[in-house]
């Protein structure tokens, strides 16, 4: 029983790493929602924007996570460092230099991400500014020629910038230590 007990430990462990990394992936779809002031017709296109996401992003993981696991099926257990996997797993199936089109691709991915996350991030705050929960003058502001917050943008950004100096595993020992003394 002692090894049946350690084998169904190892299938829960990987059955939840598996949910958490699900549950992670499907993380920004809701942003669509932040943007329907400025969407035409939003009460029809923003639902259908979010299930088209959803559906679309759970029909790429699947088809990726496929393909994946058919070109190095023991990937899980001979990748030297999960951080870099990708990286390691492109250069492992396709060699360097596709390692290095897959790097530029997801330095463009990630760039687009970060400008989706400052363009919802800086509406959610002009929506409180605008409903007097912030301070109205500085997150409530539109740029009168764009029509976009400006200050908010800017606020974002400058925390973003401050989250590249600092990593969050510095800020948690940081915390960490505070709490001990």
């Amino acid at each position: 029983t002692g090894v049946q007990t350690c084998a169904f430990r190892s299938v829960i462990s990987v059955l939840l790493g598996g949910a958490s990394i699900l549950a992670l992936s499907f993380l920004g779809f809701d942003a669509i929602s932040t943007l329907s002031e400025e969407a035409i017709d939003p009460k029809k296109n923003i639902p259908r924007a979010i299930i088209i996401a959803c559906i679309g992003s759970g029909v790429t993981f699947m088809i990726v996570t496929y393909f994946m696991q058919a070109a190095w099926p023991n990937a899980w257990f001979e990748v030297k460092n999960p951080d870099g996997g990708s990286f390691e797993f492109i250069t492992k199936v396709a060699g360097s230099f596709m390692a290095y089109i897959f790097t530029a691709v997801f330095t463009v991915g990630a760039i687009a991400s970060s400008i989706s996350a400052v363009a919802s991030a800086s509406r959610i705050l002009y929506s409180m500014g605008r409903d007097n929960i912030l301070p109205k003058k500085i997150f409530g502001y539109l740029h009168p020629k764009y029509q976009t917050p400006t200050f908010n943008i800017i606020i974002v950004g400058a925390l973003s910038f401050f989250a590249i100096i600092i990593s969050l595993t510095t800020r948690s020992e940081e915390r960490r230590v505070g709490k001990e003394r």
